[in-house]
């Protein structure tokens, strides 16, 4: 399966672990909960949340299987600091890069090798994943199952696209309830699944999420609790989350998928203008991200999710660019180089400048 396409995200996950290793407030969540695991154990007093419980409580699952998997580190090489920190980061960044192998393995099945090559080189070459996908947020564990269920819209089962997406709304991150109708109607309309089975599969799937969710958070949490129940009604039914600032209904538009997307933009036009099979993806990330921009609070790591599939769409374009012929395929082949100098020279500035906004990082150590 061409592995060496997959490596080259890897080597930007990795990167991005080494010249930017430290994290901030947004992951300092699972990041505590995940030392505490390691460090504490069981004395569940010692663990910080109950201190310090943050505006809303979430789920410990990511975080406990992000600390089983870099439990080696401090268990047999008794690493600490900064060494378990970088553990831990790469456990996550490994399991969001096998999350996109399964995609572009899917890509290249169902939609060609070019097509493959190129969602591998993009993602690489862009900002914002790699630089993310190893860091331990709420929304890199929906990314790393809605990743997944990707692949299973591109070229798998519906229903299982539809569960794995009710599990990870149920247990990391309820706004994919946004994905989730899109992803539906687009399926029904591919005639790939009903109605009805659909709407069962996928909410007994959210029902078992839910509950392993209330079993195990309920006792770290030390009360009963749903956290993600608790998260959707401080977002909506209360709109707390405005008190962190809010952005213009179209700036996920505008500013948000132009940095995160970057020279794989001008290739998504192409790929919905020229390739069939990229439009019905295309068109249920862009209605995610459009039913999510009704929420005045906005962050671009909240539209994760929709990116792999807009950069799967892209392939197809870059794809679709190098089979024209004649001159217009000596121009498309420029263009395309052109994009891609661009984006790794716009990924450049942005690392350089990420690397340099962890001043807490650099004083601590």
């Amino acid at each position: 399966m061409e592995l060496h396409w997959d490596i080259l995200l890897l080597v930007a996950i990795v990167l991005h672990i080494y010249l930017a290793p430290f994290t901030k407030v947004e992951e300092s969540f699972n990041l505590q909960a995940v030392h505490d695991a390691l460090v504490h154990g069981t004395d569940l007093a010692s663990w910080d949340h109950l201190q310090f419980p943050g505006a809303v409580p979430r789920t410990f699952l990511g975080a406990l299987f992000a600390s089983a998997l870099a439990w080696p580190a401090p268990g047999f090489f008794h690493c600490s600091g900064l060494a378990l920190l970088t553990a831990v980061r790469l456990a996550v960044g490994i399991c969001s890069w096998a999350s996109h192998v399964r995609l572009r393995a899917v890509v290249s099945r169902t939609w060609g090798v070019p097509e493959a090559r190129a969602l591998g080189l993009l993602t690489a070459l862009q900002f914002h994943l790699p630089f993310y996908m190893s860091r331990t947020l709420p929304n890199i564990f929906s990314l790393q199952l809605a990743t997944l269920a990707h692949a299973e819209l591109l070229g798998g089962c519906g229903y299982r696209c539809l569960a794995l997406l009710g599990v990870a709304a149920a247990v990391f991150r309820c706004d994919l309830l946004v994905l989730i109708a899109p992803m539906g109607l687009l399926l029904l309309f591919q005639r790939r699944v009903t109605f009805f089975t659909a709407a069962f599969v996928t909410a007994r799937a959210a029902a078992l999420g839910a509950a392993a969710s209330v079993a195990i958070d309920s006792v770290l949490w030390q009360r009963w609790l749903w956290p993600e129940f608790e998260v959707l009604w401080f977002n909506t039914a209360e709109n707390k989350s405005s008190d962190w600032g809010t952005h213009p209904a179209l700036w996920y538009f505008y500013s948000a998928l132009p940095r995160a997307l970057l020279g794989a933009l001008p290739l998504l036009v192409v790929g919905v203008l020229f390739e069939r099979r990229a439009r019905g993806p295309a068109a249920a990330a862009l209605a995610f991200v459009a039913l999510y921009s009704l929420l005045p609070h906005k962050e671009l790591r909240f539209i994760f999710p929709a990116i792999p599939l807009l950069n799967a769409a892209a392939a197809a374009g870059a794809a679709r660019c190098l089979r024209w012929k004649g001159l217009l395929k000596v121009l498309a082949t420029l263009a395309l180089l052109g994009l891609g100098v661009g984006t790794a020279f716009a990924t450049a500035v942005m690392t350089v400048a990420s690397s340099a906004n962890y001043p807490g990082g650099v004083a601590m150590k």
